[in-house]
């Protein structure tokens, strides 16, 4: 996640897709307020604390289906608002509602190996291979500034 640089918030960034270069106040107050009420918050509860990179992973998976959800509830909601023919409008919004299903299954699906993810970690302990005991890293992958004494 990168910061954003015109608004108020101090705790305020922005998906590591959306490219620096992008001012936050050009966004719709809709978007705004989805990146910091919704995105944000989703970001750091399943991928920067997640315990290891299967959880980041699939939580990174969640929160792009997540922005996308977003971007399409926004536009349904100006597809309300458009003044083509009602035949051409009805067309339209019949296939962004099938897209934004379709969508919202694949999320629901994401979400749905997350927890099977996080309950089989309660019930087993970590998946082979992965560590319950790694501590949450805002660096990057592969930052081997600590090295560890053997």
């Amino acid at each position: 996640m990168t910061q954003a640089n015109n608004h108020q918030d101090a705790e305020l960034t922005l998906p590591y897709w959306i490219p620096d270069t992008l001012e936050f106040g050009r966004f719709s107050e809709e978007l705004q307020a989805a990146i910091c009420g919704i995105i944000n918050p989703a970001y750091r509860e399943l991928v920067e604390q997640a315990r290891d990179g299967l959880q980041k992973s699939a939580g990174l998976t969640v929160i792009w289906l997540m922005w996308l959800e977003i971007l399409d509830h926004i536009q349904l909601g100006q597809s309300l608002t458009s003044s083509p023919s009602m035949t051409e409008t009805s067309k339209e919004r019949e296939q962004l509602i099938t897209r934004h299903l379709r969508l919202v299954g694949s999320k629901v699906k994401a979400s749905s190996f997350l927890l099977r993810l996080h309950e089989f970690e309660e019930k087993h302990g970590s998946m082979p291979g992965c560590s319950s005991n790694v501590e949450v890293s805002n660096g990057p992958v592969g930052d081997e500034s600590e090295e560890t004494e053997d």
